[in-house]
């Protein structure tokens, strides 16, 4: 395992919809045990508002062997917390030939908020040295 950071990587698989295999950290990220997530289908992760869109695009990405490779998503969990994660897919077969979902899975969302913040102050910046120039240009 090594190069692996098991505080920010999780994984799960998933066979026709359903959570089969997850390392305790993914259930810690989606505050759920283990056993109310074994067997059960994926999308108990979130919202109960957001199942639907959560099922339509799951469904639509299988009927059209379209799963992919990275997705980040912004979401909410089905406890109420906003988080950002990120998805990294793979798809294998297990001995019946039957395709599962391999996915990493990591809480993003301190890189995204701090992404936020230095895109505010660069874009502060930015505005500061228009307002310089166009004084330097006002007065020449």
């Amino acid at each position: 395992m090594s190069g692996v950071n098991l505080q920010t990587e999780l994984e799960l698989l998933i066979l026709m919809g359903k959570l089969l295999l997850l390392i305790l950290l993914f259930c810690k990220l989606f505050d759920k045990p283990e056993k109310e997530l074994i067997n059960q289908p994926f999308y108990v992760l979130y919202h109960p508002n957001i199942h639907g869109e959560i099922i339509k695009e799951y469904k639509n990405d299988i009927s059209h062997n379209n799963i992919k490779a990275q997705l980040e998503r912004n979401t909410v969990l089905w406890n109420g917390r906003k988080v950002w994660v990120e998805f990294t897919n793979s798809v294998i077969k297990n001995f019946s030939n039957n395709k599962l979902i391999l996915s990493i899975v990591r809480d993003i969302s301190e890189k995204k908020e701090t992404n936020c913040s230095l895109q505010k102050v660069s874009d502060n910046i930015e505005h500061f040295l228009i307002i310089q120039v166009m004084r330097c240009l006002y007065v020449i």
